[in-house]
């Protein structure tokens, strides 16, 4: 067992990986996920919470039906399932050893542990840890949650963590391209 994975054995903290935020429209082929959420306290989020209001476009890749989207995690370049039913980055422990080994994940990064439950209801353990950069389409997000599965296949999920970062958030499918707003 790693190291960092001994610090994270202490707080339970519940958080879905299933639930939706914001609210979906589609129009002309495209999907448009609008997240207006208050920050904690119920107070309106600042320019400083949210990323440049620029609009960025990044190209998704797709298998199978999953769209995959590049995102830098401490600098680390991953492909992520873009999953706005997320309501957090999630990380393989695979993956997070990796970034551990590495030096780009610390045990200063360490926020807690977590139960996780997915899609299909199915409950599973993890750690939650601070990301210091979370880059996509040139867009750096300081200090956001992530959440590292147990489980060493877990697929690595971009979730809302980092998505309620932006105040609109698309997808051109006929373009396969996410649209950061």
């Amino acid at each position: 067992m790693k190291n960092w994975k001994f610090i994270l054995l202490g707080v339970i903290i519940l958080a879905s990986s299933c639930s939706r935020s914001g609210r979906e429209s589609r129009r002309n082929g495209r999907t448009e996920t609008k997240v207006e959420r208050p920050m904690r306290g119920g107070r309106k989020r600042s320019p400083k919470d949210v990323a440049d209001s620029g609009r960025r476009e990044i190209r998704l890749r797709e298998d199978n039906g999953v769209h995959y989207v590049p995102v830098k995690l401490n600098g680390v370049q991953m492909d992520f399932i873009f999953d706005t039913g997320a309501s957090i980055i999630l990380i393989s422990s695979e993956e997070a050893d990796r970034l551990y080994r590495i030096g780009k994940l610390t045990n200063a990064d360490a926020r807690g542990s977590a139960e996780f439950s997915d899609a299909s209801g199915n409950v599973s353990n993890g750690a939650i840890v601070n990301i210091k950069h979370v880059e996509i389409g040139g867009v750096v997000l300081r200090n956001v949650k992530a959440a590292i599965s147990e489980k060493s296949n877990a697929p690595l999920l971009f979730g809302q963590s980092a998505l309620s970062r932006f105040g609109k958030v698309s997808v051109d499918y006929d373009r396969n391209v996410l649209i950061l707003e």
